[in-house]
Parts: C-alpha cells; sequence; structure tokens
C-alpha cells in the first residue's frame, strides 16, 4: 500500500466516523478555525466525534480478532497473522507468532476444512497435536500441518 493508498483510505475512514457521528450520536456540525487555515473547517460537534471514533475502534477491534480467526481457521500461522498485525520481529522471550497470539487471546476458530470449533493453544508448542484440539477425524487441513511438521523435524 501506498502511502497515497493510506491517505485516501484514511479520509475515507474519518469521514465514514464523522457520517456515525452525526447520524447515530446526533452529532451537530460545527465550524472550526484551524490556525494557518484562511477557511474554517466544517466538522461534527467534538464530544459526538469521540463517540464515534471510539466506536469505529472497537468494531476495528473485533474485526481484527474474527480475521484472525477466519486465518487460522483457513491455515494461516500465527507468524502470518503477527505480519499482518505489523508486528516487528524483536529480541526477547517471545516470538513474533506468540506474541500476536497474546495480543488477540484468539484461542478458538472454526476450522474452514472440517468445520469443527478449534481450541488453540497458540505457537508455544512447535507440533500441532499439541497446539490445536477440535479438528474432525479426517480433518485434510490438520493432516497437512501435521504432515507439514514432522518433514521439517524429519520425523
Amino acid at each position: 500500500m501506498t502511502r497515497r493508498d493510506r491517505e485516501r483510505a484514511a479520509w475515507s475512514l474519518r469521514a465514514v466516523i464523522r457520517v456515525v457521528a452525526r447520524e447515530v450520536f446526533g452529532a451537530p456540525m460545527v465550524t472550526r478555525h484551524v490556525p494557518g487555515l484562511s477557511t474554517p473547517l466544517q466538522d461534527v460537534e467534538p464530544i459526538a466525534g469521540v463517540r464515534a471514533a471510539v466506536f469505529a475502534r472497537d468494531v476495528a477491534t473485533g474485526q481484527v480478532r474474527e480475521y484472525a480467526k477466519q486465518a487460522r481457521g483457513a491455515g494461516h500461522s500465527w507468524d502470518d497473522i503477527a505480519q499482518g498485525l505489523g508486528l516487528d520481529r524483536v529480541d526477547g522471550p517471545q516470538t513474533r507468532a506468540q506474541r500476536a497470539y497474546l495480543h488477540l487471546a484468539a484461542a478458538h476458530w472454526r476450522c474452514t476444512s472440517c468445520g469443527a470449533l478449534v481450541t488453540d493453544r497458540g505457537p508455544f508448542k512447535t507440533a500441532p497435536e499439541a497446539n490445536e484440539n477440535g479438528h474432525a477425524t479426517g480433518c485434510a487441513r490438520y493432516a497437512a500441518e501435521i504432515t507439514a511438521y514432522r518433514q521439517g523435524n524429519d520425523q
């Protein structure tokens, strides 16, 4: 994503927050004078803007968790999710994947291969059998994960 794309997306999100402030929280429009600008700005009443922005933040946080669960269910690793979260690799006792798991506390997700609700203990143990419980017998995704792990560890 380019800087211009990010700026355009940020402006779009701000516009949605203003709409929520007006339509949900009943914010009137107010005029603000900004130092350095000759034309005053029209915006929503600030407290309603705060309420709308907090609401947007809470919805976004829920979406992050939901998409992370969907990603695990589809077979993405915790490290893949950490990359999506923008977590950098750091020196320390926890891996980036472990930090993503702890950040999201996403302990349950639905496997898109077998449809079962899986309990995920995170990336703290290496073997899939130690991390994931609940896959249906014969789950192709889970079997592939176990095979990949064993091949990577020459077992």
